[in-house]
């Protein structure tokens, strides 16, 4: 069921939690910090609130949380609720991407096949595709399969 589908008992009880979870959150507590960052990315029980996304996550990845780090990038890259850098970006996804993870690799070469915030280096974005093509994530898989095209023809990889 959707949040708006909710009784009104249980957007009472939803707005509870988030209260909690919040609270935990402002005190510094890492997982509620992630969750914050999640529930306001994707509207779940509150309105959709991008800058708040980026804040709670942001707070995550300094303390060294891969995903967030991957969600800040993100974030950056689009430019919703921050000031658009790819050169930010660059920075967050080279950190998750040395914790392993395959999203932030296969967003990182895209950046460099397209020389966004980065000098533009083929070599290091078939790379980072084929790293997370390894862990199975399915679209460095694509990107990876589609290597020689985007050398020859310019076609953009996907990000995510």
């Amino acid at each position: 069921a959707s949040w708006s589908s909710l009784s009104v008992e249980q957007q009472s009880e939803m707005d509870k939690a988030v209260a909690l979870l919040r609270e935990a959150a402002d005190q510094g507590h890492p997982e509620a910090q992630g969750e914050c960052g999640d529930i306001y990315a994707f509207g779940h029980g509150v309105a959709t609130d991008d800058h708040l996304a980026f804040v709670y996550n942001e707070k995550v990845a300094k303390q060294g949380h891969a995903r967030c780090q991957y969600n800040v990038g993100k974030l950056l890259c689009l430019g919703r609720g921050c000031e658009q850098s790819n050169e930010r970006a660059v920075e967050w996804f080279e950190k998750a991407a040395r914790q392993g993870d395959a999203k932030a690799r296969n967003s990182l070469g895209v950046l460099y096949s397209n020389g966004l915030g980065v000098p533009q280096s083929f070599e290091r974005a078939v790379e980072l595709f084929k790293q997370g093509a390894a862990q199975g994530h399915a679209i460095a898989q694509h990107n990876l399969g589609h290597a020689r095209s985007i050398v020859s023809t310019n076609i953009v990889p996907r990000l995510e």
